[in-house]
């Protein structure tokens, strides 16, 4: 009975354990299929759920990189597109000018050939231009002119102007006086009231900018280009007093260039003063009215080729002049520089222009002394000129030989 009560005791002891161990287990098994918490996230689930949001930003990261990669590459591609098509059109553009020369020239040689000596004039035509040149010294026009007053913003705004890159922006007549002496033709434009009775040039302002061209004169621009140094004062002077007004008035002191002239490299010339300062020097020219012994003063002046002035200061302005008159009288050097003009596009961009055509009796030369334009040869020449520019452009010709009111006496504006 003890041994029975033994072996009884042993099996609940036994079975107590195998019970609670069996519980542990169903227990452990059932909380393995109930589904998780997911604020209870393991450490090693948020590292994991780190590691592949870091590598897929990395992913983003270099997918990004390799976009804006390709992109510069597709903008420097395009880029050279550009400036490849930029590059062609510009040697198209010069392959017409050339074909657009050639054709000017052939057409004045067809018209110069029975009535002149046409190979003289060809070779002044093909004679050399100078491009991209800098301009000589300029009129210097202190801002400290301008007084607080009520023009003072007008006065600033001429002074910008008259440094200005592009000199015909902004202009809606442009007056080039080429040869302008003491400036009289500009003052004749800005002030016609003082320079009474009428005199030749009110009728060709009168004619080109209008009869009441005056009530706007902020307007107008003058462009004058004078190389007598006897003359520098006055011009500085005169845009000075203009500046003041809000009138556009520059000078330039130099003389006009259709191509090489015997000088001192391509930038010089040699003029002769043969009035010794008579008359305002209106003999001040690159010939010589007497003979060589007589006392004639030499002096070397700067140049600008006026074609190319005219292409980049009148062609290239953003806004055009609407009307550009030229006024030309430069002692002798037209026959050098109308030629050059009529062949190098320049009429163009000129509505109409007088001149005054000398003949003197020892004729000029040009090309470094080796091209001689005799008188008869000069007479020949200005009388078909007016044929050529028409032949050619749709320029008007006037001949004008204005020496008015020479030696001026007018005050000058306050």
């Amino acid at each position: 009975m003890t041994r029975v009560k033994f072996k009884l005791c042993l099996l609940w002891g036994a079975a107590v354990p195998l019970s609670v161990l069996s519980s542990v287990l169903i227990v452990i098994q059932l909380t393995a299929r109930l589904p998780r918490d997911p604020r209870i996230e393991p450490a090693t689930r948020m590292v994991q759920i780190n590691a592949t949001a870091e590598s897929t930003s990395k992913n983003v990261e270099s997918i990004g990189a390799k976009a804006h990669v390709i992109r510069v590459n597709t903008e420097t591609i395009r880029a050279k597109a550009v400036t490849i098509r930029t590059k062609s059109e510009s040697i198209r553009a010069k392959t017409e000018m050339v074909d657009a020369k050639a054709t000017r020239l052939d057409t004045l040689k067809r018209m110069l050939s029975d009535v002149v000596s046409a190979n003289k004039f060809i070779q002044l035509m093909r004679s050399e231009s100078f491009e991209n040149e800098v301009l000589p010294e300029s009129t210097v026009v202190n801002h400290s002119i301008c007084t607080k007053n009520d023009t003072f913003t007008t006065c600033k705004r001429a002074v910008a102007w008259s440094h200005q890159s592009i000199l015909g922006d902004g202009c809606e007549n442009l007056f080039l006086d080429v040869g302008s002496n003491i400036g009289i033709h500009a003052r004749f434009l800005f002030e016609p009231e003082l320079y009474r009775p009428r005199h030749v040039y009110d009728d060709v302002f009168d004619n080109e900018f209008g009869a009441h061209r005056t009530h706007d004169r902020e307007k107008i621009c003058v462009l004058a280009f004078e190389p007598n140094p006897a003359h520098r004062q006055r011009h500085q002077d005169l845009a000075t007093a203009y500046a003041r007004q809000g009138w556009r008035y520059r000078a330039f002191y130099a003389a006009v260039r259709g191509g090489s002239w015997e000088s001192r490299g391509h930038d010089k010339l040699v003029f002769y003063r043969n009035d010794g300062h008579a008359n305002n020097d209106w003999g001040f020219s690159v010939g010589t009215m007497h003979s060589e012994k007589a006392r004639i003063e030499k002096i070397e002046v700067t140049t600008i080729d006026i074609s190319q002035f005219v292409i980049e200061h009148v062609a290239n302005a953003a806004t055009r002049p609407k009307r550009v008159l030229m006024k030309m009288d430069i002692e002798g050097s037209e026959y050098a520089v109308l030629p050059h003009m009529l062949a190098n596009n320049a009429f163009r961009y000129i509505d109409a222009i007088t001149a005054e055509f000398h003949h003197w009796s020892r004729g000029f030369q040009f090309i470094k002394g080796t091209l001689h334009i005799s008188q008869v040869e000069s007479i020949k020449f200005s009388n078909i000129f007016s044929y050529l520019l028409k032949a050619v452009y749709n320029t008007t010709f006037r001949s004008v030989d204005d020496e008015s009111f020479l030696f001026d006496g007018k005050k000058f504006p306050i």
